[in-house]
Formats: C-alpha cells, sequence, structure tokens
C-alpha cells in the first residue's frame, strides 16, 4: 500500500472523530469560489509585491532594512484575508443555515449547539492555516533580508492570529442575534463595518507593537489585552450558543458566569499589577475601574434583570442536589429576580474593594483600623465618608435604582398581559433612564432658560449628580441612597421568592 493511500485512510478515518460540522464546513469553504479567489489573489499578490519591491528596493536589500519592509506588506496581505475575508465567512455561513432552513435539520441531530457553534469555528480556524501556508514561502523570503527579527515576527503572526479567532467568534454571534431577511441585511452590513475598522485598528496597534516589544509595562498591556480577548470570546461563545439553544433550555447561566469572571479578572489584574509593581493605586484609577465596571453591569443587568422568572423542567432537573449548592447558583440561573439578586451581590461586592482600596491600601501609616473605619461609616462620620467614598456609594446606587425599576415593571407587565415580553420591557427601561437624564435639562431650559444650572431637578440625572457629589453635596447622596433602598425594598419579596424556588424546588432528579 502506497503512502498516498495510508494518509487517505487515516484522514478518512480520523474525520470519522471530527466535529461533523468542521468536516461539512471545511468541505464546503474550501470548493467555493470566494476561497480559491482570496488564496490565488493571496499568492498573486505576495508574489506581486516581492518581485517589484526586489526591483525597486535596489542596493536596500542588502545594505539596508528591507526585511522588515518586506514582511509588513506580507502580512498587510495576510490580514486582510484572516480578519475580513474569514469571518465574514464565519458570519454567511451560520446566516446561510437559517436562510436555507437547513438549521432546523441541524437542531433536530445529536448534535449540541456547542458543538455547531466551534465546528463552524474550527472550520474558519482551518481557513487560517491554509492562508498562513499559503503566505509562509514569502516570509521565508524575508528572513533571508536584513532587517528580518524572528521574536518579532511570530509575536505578530501569533497575535494576527487569535484575532481572527475572536472577530470569527464575533461574527458568528451577531449572524446569531437577528432571524428575518431585513434584520440580516442590517446585520451584514454592520458586520462588514466592524470588521473593516477592526482591521485597520488591529493593523495599526500590531504594526506598532511590532517596534514597541521590550519593555515590562508593553508586556503587562499584551497580557491585558489577551485576558480582555479571551474573556470576550467566552462571552460571544456563551451567547451564540444560547442564540442555538430550544428555549426550554438554560439560555442564562453560561452568560452570567462569564459576566461576573470577567468582572473579577478587571480588579484582580489591576491589583495584581499594582502589588506587582509595589504601587498605590491613585483613586482616579479606582474611580475609573468602578465606572467601568457600573457600564458592565447595568448593560448585564439590563438583560438579567428583565427575563421571565419561570424555569422549564430540563432546567430543574439540571439542579444541584444539595440546598447549599443550589444556593450558590441561584443567582446564575434564569429569572429576572435572580438577575437582581446577581446585580445587588456584584454591586456590593463593588462597593466594598472599591471602598477598601480607596481607605486601606495607602502606605501613609494613617488609615484607621477596619474596625473604626466601619463604625465611622455607620454612624456617617465625616472621616470616613469621604468625597471618594461618597462618589463610589452614588455610582453603585444608580444602577440599583432604574434596574430595580426595570425589574419590578418587567413582573408588573407580565400580570397584566402575555403579550408583554422582555423587548418591550428592556425599551421602556431605557425609556425611563433617557427621561430621567434629558428630563431635567428640558424643564431648566423651559423654566430657567439655561441648562446649564444645578438644582435639585438633577437627581434623576446620574451624571450631573456624580459630579455633584464629588464636588462636594453630601445631603444629595443621602436622597439617592434613600430611593435606591426604597427600590431594593420593593423587589424583596420577589427576590426571596426567586430563590426559594431554586433552593426549595422537589423536581425529581434525573
Amino acid at each position: 500500500m502506497s503512502t498516498v493511500e495510508k494518509t487517505a485512510r487515516w484522514m478518512e478515518w480520523a474525520s470519522d472523530w471530527l466535529n461533523p460540522i468542521l468536516v461539512k464546513e471545511t468541505r464546503q469553504a474550501l470548493k467555493s469560489r470566494q476561497f480559491v479567489a482570496t488564496f490565488l489573489l493571496l499568492l498573486v499578490a505576495s508574489w506581486f509585491f516581492s518581485v517589484f519591491g526586489l526591483l525597486l528596493a535596489g542596493d536596500a536589500v542588502e545594505y539596508g532594512s528591507a526585511g522588515q519592509q518586506f514582511f509588513m506588506v506580507f502580512y498587510v496581505v495576510l490580514a486582510i484575508a484572516t480578519l475580513i475575508i474569514v469571518p465574514s465567512g464565519a458570519f454567511r455561513s451560520l446566516q446561510a443555515e437559517r436562510d436555507q432552513n437547513t438549521f432546523e435539520l441541524l437542531s433536530i441531530t445529536a448534535l449540541s449547539p456547542r458543538q455547531i457553534v466551534w465546528g463552524k469555528l474550527l472550520s474558519a480556524f482551518v481557513q487560517v492555516l491554509l492562508y498562513y501556508s499559503a503566505i509562509s514561502p514569502f516570509i521565508a523570503f524575508t528572513s533571508l533580508l536584513q532587517g528580518f527579527d524572528l521574536a518579532h515576527v511570530a509575536f505578530v503572526l501569533v497575535i494576527s492570529m487569535l484575532a481572527s479567532l475572536v472577530l470569527s467568534m464575533t461574527a458568528l454571534m451577531l449572524s446569531s442575534l437577528v432571524r428575518g431577511s431585513q434584520g440580516q441585511a442590517l446585520m451584514s452590513l454592520a458586520a462588514f463595518a466592524g470588521l473593516v475598522f477592526g482591521f485597520f485598528s488591529l493593523n495599526a496597534f500590531i504594526l506598532s507593537a511590532y517596534f514597541g516589544m521590550g519593555s515590562g509595562e508593553f508586556w503587562w498591556g499584551i497580557a491585558s489585552l489577551l485576558l480582555v480577548g479571551t474573556s470576550y470570546f467566552a462571552l460571544f461563545e456563551q451567547i451564540t450558543t444560547s442564540r442555538l439553544t430550544f428555549e426550554s433550555g438554560n439560555r442564562t447561566t453560561g452568560i452570567r458566569l462569564v459576566c461576573v469572571i470577567q468582572f473579577w479578572l478587571l480588579w484582580l489584574t489591576v491589583f495584581l499589577y499594582c502589588w506587582w509593581e509595589s504601587q498605590t493605586p491613585p483613586s482616579n484609577l479606582i474611580l475609573g475601574l468602578t465606572g467601568i465596571s457600573i457600564a458592565h453591569w447595568s448593560i448585564v443587568g439590563l438583560y438579567a434583570v428583565t427575563e421571565r422568572n419561570t424555569l422549564s423542567r430540563r432546567i430543574r432537573r439540571e439542579l444541584p442536589r444539595t440546598k447549599l449548592a443550589r444556593l450558590v447558583w441561584t443567582p446564575l440561573l434564569p429569572g429576572g429576580s435572580r438577575g437582581l439578586l446577581l446585580l445587588l451581590l456584584q454591586l456590593g461586592a463593588l462597593w466594598l474593594m472599591a471602598v477598601g482600596a480607596l481607605t486601606f491600601w495607602r502606605t501613609s501609616g494613617t488609615t484607621p483600623a477596619p474596625l473604626e473605619f466601619v463604625t465611622d461609616l455607620v454612624t456617617f462620620s465625616r472621616s470616613a465618608w469621604t468625597r471618594d467614598v461618597r462618589t463610589v456609594t452614588a455610582m453603585c446606587s444608580y444602577p440599583l435604582f432604574y434596574l430595580g425599576i426595570a425589574a419590578a415593571l418587567a413582573r408588573w407587565g407580565r400580570s397584566v398581559s402575555k403579550e408583554i415580553n422582555h423587548v418591550h420591557i428592556r425599551v421602556f427601561a431605557l425609556l425611563i433612564f433617557a427621561a430621567g437624564v434629558i428630563g431635567p435639562y428640558l424643564v431648566k431650559m423651559i423654566f430657567l432658560r439655561r441648562w446649564d444650572y444645578a438644582s435639585k431637578l438633577d437627581i434623576t440625572n446620574p451624571f450631573e449628580t456624580v459630579s455633584t457629589i464629588r464636588g462636594g453635596a453630601s445631603g444629595t447622596l443621602a436622597i439617592v441612597v434613600a430611593a435606591t433602598l426604597a427600590i431594593v425594598l420593593l423587589n424583596v419579596q420577589a427576590l426571596v421568592r426567586g430563590a426559594e424556588e431554586i433552593v426549595c424546588d422537589d423536581t425529581k432528579q434525573r
């Protein structure tokens, strides 16, 4: 038996163990005109630049740093294929399943939604590897020229490959968000525009990093970007999987768990960097991290608190057996009341971390003892309620206030009519927030003829109120905290009922 026949048999045996979606998508992609045209254009463009580049370079090929210029040109050609063409193909592959009505056939097979998503992603990765193999002879050619640095080149190629995977997963997620033909057309335009923007942004960053390697801050920045990219890759994978999961399945837990990990990774990375560099985190950094975390949990909370509280029997059968494990798992399970509980716990942890970093992580030696500080907080002492602590408290209060209103509206709306769904509640919640921000400006423009005048009307505007509190207005904070506590108390019964529904569930485990 010849080597070719052995290789063919081995590959046939291996394909039986591979993801069926990967095999199907790879076969279709390699036979498509788009892949063949892109592959040939990549080879022709690389050959063209190598031949005419040598003619234009002249003596610089031997005495200059022509290796850098040639590599940059070849990299841009490769990046067009891997950062634009491949993610666009991943977007169309999932969209075509819905257009051709073949996704229903996939959903009734033994394949799970996660296997479908990973099959399409790995198919995009195979195409990336083929494009890399096509450009590799030209990269090898640049290694013979002056100015070629293997470490820099390897770094750029690896980062570009990882960026292509993240963009492909992002494209798959965007493709799963819409189903109608009009929505898909608009999403296609938005996805292509985003890929072009990502192409230029990533190229600018990667090529600038090509010349900036070496410093410790650079590698800390790269490590942070890798953490961010990995976390959002996992988040987009969970969102795509949830969109392909049956409505009776658990679409929520994976997304909430990733969002929690993202939040803690952000703070742990900053604290680790400050500890490593033996630095005290400045107050502006802590306030900036608090603002990023507030934006993160506001977006997550808008989706979490407006979900239906009902749990299917499929989800109930998958609950942990012990009550303690169920109690711990409760905030991550589907349901608006459990989403509000998750938001309350995470914002409480955010407040504790921010206040602790602002108060106890100091090297001046004047920091109060923890028990003394807690006593001062409870008694509203001025020594504990500094300007930074008041600012953090106001920033953590507003998401609970507005999202608590959204959770109460979701329960009330569904009790009034079954036609009201989560989309209606989210739009209405956004309108309430917009009215709270814009309303005071309109009132002041109508009655006071000026919009930049600070008044008590701004209490519903978190941006103006946080600035006012940071400027020294302590009475305004008391109103904000009191209003937030009132909204939380309004939802306490629903929070307890949502936890009891999980802990005391008696559905038989299978």
